[in-house]
């Protein structure tokens, strides 16, 4: 989860920092190399964008990827992943400017499939990223940049749907 801070740190300071990636890697950002930082993830993609799982972390800013990430598909505990979409660009009201984007994921498993952890990912390229255990270049990577438990699980029975929607706000 400190890897949106981390990357939003690197870009505005123009400076490296690392930050863990969701397979456990310590990556080296630099923000004054150029990069992009992605969620708009299609649909059928459930490695990045909003992404939903059946397992459970203590809320903590050292986690780096769901605790058991439930996969795109129709089989037993998979949801259908729908493409991000981010429906009403940036609005403001008052001093508060606010962006909001979602994610739909269908029940075609045949049962339910409960949702106990919510994430955004994102596919990073750029920023002149280093393995620190190989000192390889990285071109591309994903990071969790959010985690959220919902206060009670989300039982999705088979046929429904659930959307998930995240809202970004600023006030000045």
């Amino acid at each position: 989860m400190a890897a949106y801070a981390i990357f939003q740190l690197a870009m505005w300071g123009a400076q490296g920092n690392s930050v863990t990636d969701i397979y456990g890697v310590v990556i080296d950002v630099n923000g004054a190399s150029p990069g992009i930082i992605d969620i708009n993830a299609p649909a059928g993609n459930s490695t990045y964008g909003i992404v939903v799982g059946s397992g459970t972390h203590s809320i903590s800013p050292l986690i780096n990827a769901l605790a058991a990430p439930i996969t795109n598909g129709s089989g037993a505990g998979q949801l259908l992943y729908q493409a991000m979409t981010f429906p009403a660009g940036v609005t403001v009201s008052g001093n508060v400017t606010s962006f909001s984007f979602s994610r739909t994921f269908v029940n075609s498993s045949g049962g339910t499939v409960t949702v106990t952890e919510i994430g955004i990912i994102a596919y990073v390229s750029g920023f002149g990223m280093i393995n620190t255990n190989t000192n390889a270049p990285v071109s591309s990577d994903y990071f969790l940049l959010a985690y959220d438990v919902p206060s009670s699980p989300i039982n999705v029975p088979n046929g429904s749907s659930l959307q998930i929607t995240y809202t970004f706000s600023v006030s000045t």
